[in-house]
């Protein structure tokens, strides 16, 4: 049965209603269909960044190799010895790395790390017969550079555009280092000495960061790592930690 003029009206202004009162939900639910879930990416990856080194070194303090340098001193009849010894084990470094993504947890990264240039200077001094002063001085430097090759776990959120992450793996490092002393009487001097010695080792690496993607490309990333017992007997050995920030670019 057809309705009734009256009732047509009803019906019409029903329908309109319940068409307006549908319109909205169904723009918000077109809305919100638009914002996709970016989809973990596979694939490569390469980085570029740089940042501050810190060296802790391992052995005698500074104070305790200037309290050794005072007691050699006197051993050898030199009277009012005096040593200081300074290290500068802050320097800038910088980074080149690749990976490949083999899942949204789990990647494979390997680097060219340069770990900047550590220093230090060392002065001793004595009187010999109340009378002749001798003096030594010194300068150091230690310059390190390797190739890393690590496992790196992450933890994606933020639709999968950010992520923080775990890392681990080994460092084959290079370290160059070269010496000067200089050995004086009085304002004379007696000698210079140069030593220039060049080492290379293996050394376990760990490491922390978060990284976030701003599109389907380009992002960046703030890590800290660690590189345990580098250096050797002759130039040395520190626990070096690197803090960088770097772009990256996926494929």
């Amino acid at each position: 049965m057809n309705p009734s003029p009256p009732n047509k009206l009803i019906y019409a202004a029903c329908t309109l209603s319940l068409l307006l009162a549908c319109a909205p939900s169904s723009g918000h639910a077109e809305a919100g269909n638009s914002i996709k879930r970016s989809k973990p990416r596979t694939g490569f990856y390469v980085g570029v960044g740089g940042g501050v080194t810190y060296a802790d070194p391992q052995g005698m303090s500074e104070s305790e190799v200037g309290r050794s340098l005072r007691s050699t001193i006197s051993s050898y009849g030199y009277t009012s010895p005096t040593a200081t010894f300074n290290r500068d084990m802050t320097a800038g470094n910088y980074k080149l790395y690749a990976g490949y993504t083999v899942n949204k947890n789990v990647a494979v990264e390997m680097a060219f790390v340069d770990l900047g240039k550590v220093k230090g200077d060392l002065s001793a001094s004595g009187i010999y017969n109340n009378s002749t002063t001798i003096s030594v001085d010194g300068y150091n430097e230690t310059k390190v550079r390797g190739a890393t090759l690590a496992g790196v776990l992450k933890l994606p959120f933020n639709s999968n555009r950010s992520a923080i992450f775990a890392k681990a793996g080994g460092l084959l490092w290079h370290a160059d280092s070269s010496s000067t002393t200089d050995l004086s009487i009085s304002t004379t001097t007696l000698a210079t000495l140069s030593v220039n010695d060049s080492n290379t080792g293996l050394s376990v690496m760990g490491g922390a960061g978060a990284e976030h993607f701003f599109d389907d490309h380009f992002g960046v990333r703030a890590e800290w790592e660690y590189y345990h017992d580098v250096g050797s007997e002759k130039i040395g050995k520190a626990d070096v930690h690197a803090i960088t920030g770097s772009v990256v670019y996926r494929h």
